[in-house]
Formats: C-alpha cells, sequence, structure tokens
C-alpha cells in the first residue's frame, strides 16, 4: 500500500540506505494491518485488486480501495512506529499522532 521508498521520503531517510529496510518493511505491514483494525474494513491497493476480489458490483462489501487520506495515515502511523521503537521509555511516551485518527475515522465502520 506505500513503498519503502514513500516512507524513507516521509521519515527523511537517504534513499541510498538500505540499512533497515527490512525494519521499515515490518513497520509499513504492521501499520496496514493496524488501518485495516481500526476502520474494521479490507483496504485493497488498488481498484483493480478490488474488482478481481469483488466481482460483482452489485453485493454489498465493505471492503475499500486505499485513498490518499489512507495512505497518509499508513505513512504516519509507519512513521510513528519508527520514532517510538519500544513500548516502554525513560522519556514522556506519546500517542499515535492525532491526524492518524483524523484521516481514518471518515471510513471506520463501527459494530453495533
Amino acid at each position: 500500500m506505500i513503498t519503502i521508498s514513500e516512507l524513507k521520503a516521509q521519515l527523511r531517510i537517504n534513499a541510498d540506505d538500505d540499512s533497515e529496510d527490512g525494519l521499515l518493511q515490518i513497520y509499513i505491514e504492521a501499520a496496514a494491518s493496524q488501518l485495516q483494525v481500526d476502520i474494521n474494513r479490507t483496504v485493497l491497493a488498488s481498484q483493480a485488486e478490488y474488482d478481481a476480489v469483488n466481482p460483482d458490483p452489485l453485493v454489498d462489501t465493505t471492503d475499500m480501495v486505499l485513498t490518499p487520506n489512507m495512505k497518509l495515515a499508513l505513512l504516519l502511523l509507519a512513521g510513528h512506529f519508527y520514532a517510538n521503537r519500544e513500548a516502554i521509555s525513560e522519556v514522556a511516551l506519546s500517542e499515535v499522532p492525532l491526524a492518524y485518527e483524523a484521516l481514518i475515522t471518515p471510513y471506520r465502520i463501527i459494530n453495533l
């Protein structure tokens, strides 16, 4: 959904520095997974992927295609994981950025 190159740009990491690419990939995958949990929906990377998974347009589904807002939310969340690598710290802990919540809230499905 987002690439290592996009995350490196977000984090201002030199594109040629591949020393943490494996870790960045884990953060990307964790952020994508968490986004889907937070909005209670499956997010697909492209319209073609959506059409392949949901071939009947008359069937109502909660699946959706990645939007620019969600892409930015993924970058923010993966960046948060990168900056806050431990669950416990001697310094003040920080929450996931408020912008993340603002970006995903319109897409959230709440089960009653």
